[in-house]
This record gives C-alpha cells, sequence and structure tokens, in this order.
C-alpha cells in the first residue's frame, strides 16, 4: 500500500472520482449517485495520497506503521475478523434465501444462493491449497 503502486492507484481513483464528478455535471450520467460514488472515489485517493507521503517522510511513523502490519498479534486478529465477518454474512445470506423464498422473490433468491455457492467453493479451494501448504 506504500509502494509507488499504492501512490498509482491512489492517483487513478482521484481521476476516476473526478471523471464521474464531471460527466455527473456534464448531464452524461443521469444520476446524483455517481457524482457521489465519484466524490467518495476522490476523497479515498487523496486521502490514501497523504498517508503514502507522509510514510515516505516521516521516519517515526514509518516505523510504527511497519510494526503494526508486521505484529503477530495484529495479523492474527485481523484474519480472525475477517473470519467472523465472513461467517455473519454467510449466514445473513443464508436468512435472506430464506426471505426471499417466503416473500416470493425467486430472482433474489437465485442470486443469494449463487453467491453464497461461490463463497463456499472459495473457502474448500482455499483450505485444500491452505491444507497442502502448511
Amino acid at each position: 500500500m506504500y509502494t509507488n503502486k499504492g501512490l498509482i492507484i491512489s492517483i487513478t481513483q482521484i481521476v476516476f472520482g473526478l471523471v464521474l464528478i464531471a460527466l455527473t455535471f456534464a448531464g452524461v450520467l443521469n444520476s446524483p449517485l455517481y457524482a457521489g460514488f465519484g466524490s467518495a472515489l476522490t476523497t479515498m485517493g487523496v486521502i490514501q495520497t497523504f498517508r503514502i507521503l507522509r510514510y515516505r517522510r516521516d521516519s517515526s511513523y514509518r516505523e510504527s506503521v511497519d510494526t503494526e502490519r508486521n505484529d503477530e498479534r495484529n495479523i492474527f486478529l485481523q484474519m480472525r475478523s475477517w473470519s467472523l465477518a465472513g461467517s455473519a454474512a454467510f449466514m445473513l445470506q443464508g436468512i435472506g434465501v430464506v426471505v426471499a423464498a417466503i416473500l416470493g422473490e425467486r430472482t433474489i433468491q437465485l442470486v443469494l444462493t449463487c453467491s453464497a455457492l461461490l463463497i463456499l467453493v472459495i473457502y474448500l479451494i482455499s483450505l485444500a491449497v491452505l491444507n497442502k501448504k502448511y
């Protein structure tokens, strides 16, 4: 994130955000949703650019970020948080499938079922790869 690649991504976000805002105000895109999305992209790109530049200039900030990113406890907590978030999302999809079935929304039910199955397939593949690796 704090490399030249991260800086290029941040600048690209700023450019795409400004293009979306300009196209919305020019009338090419007819929804204010695009201007909001463009504003969010631009803001996110600007914040990331400032963070990258601060990382490059301030050695104490760089040291604290590197320590935080490489600390085993933080890595464990991040992995555990993603695991819990994924489990919660999977459960909410299951509830959504049942609710969509009760309401007769077959398209929503199908999309939720297919996305849940895709998550399950990704999980099983990653589990098999990690079992072989470790």
